[in-house]
């Protein structure tokens, strides 16, 4: 519902920060194993954050498409 949305976009946003902000990006030849795998992490749930919302946005928008 609605209610999740709204929960999901700050948690999708702080994921993204997370990931643009993560050092490995900076540096130009990372070899910390930790801040790859911070990253990959951040890319996994970002991806899953957004599968998430469009799913809940897509029941959403059928449902305001029925009662109109």
């Amino acid at each position: 519902d609605a209610g999740k949305l709204r929960s999901f976009l700050p948690e999708l946003s702080r994921t993204i920060k997370s990931f643009l902000d993560n050092p490995v990006f900076r540096v130009n030849s990372p070899n910390d194993s930790d801040l790859r795998s911070n990253a990959g992490n951040d890319l996994e749930k970002i991806i899953k954050l957004s599968k998430t919302i469009n799913k809940i946005a897509r029941q959403l928008n059928r449902s305001a498409a029925q009662r109109a």
